[in-house]
Parts: structure tokens; sequence; C-alpha cells
């Protein structure tokens, strides 16, 4: 419609600029506006199916989002996304990412291709992998959508800071728009699933990491007990949750819940206080000496 409506100016200040006839000028004149009245209303008309068009889009698409809100693995978004395209218009699809896992977004050096090792990940949940040069596997897409029309788009799978690959897509006068919010459903979905694994991958190590504590803490109890020497455990807050025999003894505590800030000297509580100020987890910090005073005597015991 922007060339016809060029076309038409140039027309009108041509032919108008050589017409002096005043009843030519004025049937001209009318001509003219009849033509941008009729090239307006068909584009009202194009624009309006187009509006319509992507309306019922818009659905599909919050069907899609729906689908896969529920996907839990790789697997569940590759199926969402084969189950949902028939939809848009978009006669075949292929998933691809990279073999080695996703890999982050940076900076490439001269002649380095990010796309070399890819995986294919059909709807069966089959994986294959192939050179990123052929683009997909040949069993990607269906037989029937391979011909000398079709449209082949490809898109990278991205999500803040990490590549995930890349979706080919096969169409025919398909709307770039939905191409490309595709595209993006799928990417946030595949971020929300590294994401995931992520936390559970977390969470898997820290239970790890605080069992191996526990069966250390406990093994090296049984061995306290029989130290001649102060062993002590507290909280940030310095509530005392363990004690060995000589502690116990040395600072006359009993079953009853203690803190250790009523034994500390003076002079030492300032220590004590930056000491817990600089707590950070899973770091380790130098603990200087502080001196604790024994209740009954008064006796002062470094620490």
């Amino acid at each position: 419609s922007g060339i016809w409506r060029s076309i038409l100016s140039r027309l009108q200040d041509s032919i108008l600029g050589r017409t002096e006839e005043l009843r030519a000028h004025l049937y001209l004149e009318d001509l003219f506006k009849n033509a941008f009245s009729a090239l307006a209303r068909f584009t009202g008309r194009e624009a309006g199916r187009e509006v319509m068009s992507l309306m019922g889009y818009l659905e599909k698409f919050k069907d899609l989002s729906r689908t896969l809100e529920g996907a839990t693995s790789i697997v569940d978004i590759v199926k969402a996304a084969h189950a949902c395209a028939g939809g848009f218009a978009i006669d075949g699809i292929a998933l691809c990412l990279h073999a080695e896992g996703p890999r982050p977004i940076g900076p490439l050096s001269r002649g380095e291709n990010p796309y070399v090792h890819m995986r294919w990940i059909a709807p069966s949940a089959e994986d294959a992998e192939f050179p990123a040069e052929t683009i997909a596997p040949d069993g990607a897409f269906p037989r029937q959508a391979k011909s000398s029309r079709r449209e082949l788009v490809i898109m990278p799978l991205q999500g803040m800071d990490v590549s995930f690959g890349y979706i080919a897509f096969e169409g025919n006068k398909t709307p770039p728009v939905i191409f490309d919010t595709f595209r993006d459903y799928v990417s946030r979905a595949f971020e929300s699933v590294e994401r995931l694994e992520r936390a559970r991958l977390a969470e898997k190590a820290l239970g790890e990491a605080m069992e191996h504590v526990r069966e250390s803490g406990e093994r090296f109890r049984v061995i306290s007990e029989t130290l001649p020497m102060l062993v002590l455990e507290t909280n940030p807050s310095l509530a005392v949750q363990y004690a060995n025999r000589t502690a116990q003894k040395s600072l006359a505590l009993d079953e009853t819940p203690e803190t250790l800030a009523g034994f500390i000297h003076r002079d030492d509580a300032k220590k004590v206080a930056d000491v817990i100020a600089a707590l950070v987890p899973d770091r380790l910090i130098e603990f200087p000496g502080i001196r604790l005073v024994e209740p009954e005597s008064r006796r002062l015991i470094p620490i």
C-alpha cells in the first residue's frame, strides 16, 4: 500500500501539473481522490484481516504459554513446541541444542563458530547429534513440508546470558512476528528449566555437604569427648550448641541452654563482635585469640 500511495502521489503531481483546462483538471482531481479512497479502503480491509489473524494467533500463544509452563525438562519443551506449532501456520519445526549443553554468551574469536556440535531432539524424546552445517538432521522435518516454495527460518534460542542452540522453522508465507514470538516463548521455557535444574543440583550438593558435615561432626564429637581441651560449638548468637566434657566441667555448664557471651573477657568482647559481623556463609575466616573467664576461680582460659 505504501508503494501504491507513492505511485499515485507522483502521478497526481505529474499529470495535474500538465493539465491546464479547468474541467479536465477538476475531473482528474476527483479521479485521484477516488483512487486514494479506494486504496485506503483496501488497506483498511487488509489491516483488519491481519489484526484478526494476529488475534487468533494470540489465543494460540496463550495455549502455548500454558503448555510450556508445565514443562520440567527439555523433552517436555520439545513435545509442547511440536504439539502447538501446527496452529501457527508452521509446517515444520526443529529444536537444535548445543551437544555439550548451554554455553555462555560472549564475544567470539575470529573464525569461531558457536554452533558446531549440535543435538536434535525429536518429539518422541529420541535425540541425534549432527554437524550444524546441515541445519538439522534428515528426519527433523516431515517429507510433505519439503518443497521448492518452503521458507526455512533459523533463530537463536537464548536466555539472559546463555545460548541453548537454535530453532529452525519451515513455513509458507507465515508472518515473521509468529516465528519471533514462538522462539521467545520457547527460549524462556528453556531458561526456566535450566534454572530449575541448577536449583536441583544446588539442593543436591547442599544436602550432600550437610550430610558430610553432620557425619564429620558426629565423628569429631566422639573424639572430642576424650580431649583434655575445651571444644565448643556456638551459633552466631553465641548460644552454646555443643560442649565436650572438658568444656562443660571448666565452665560449669549444665543441660540448660547457655550462651558463651557471659564467659568472654570484657576486653575481648569487641573482637568477638567483629568476628560475628564478618561471618559469611561457606567462607572461612581467621579467628582471633580471645579469653574466657572460668566462673568459679575466675581463671582465664585462652581460646
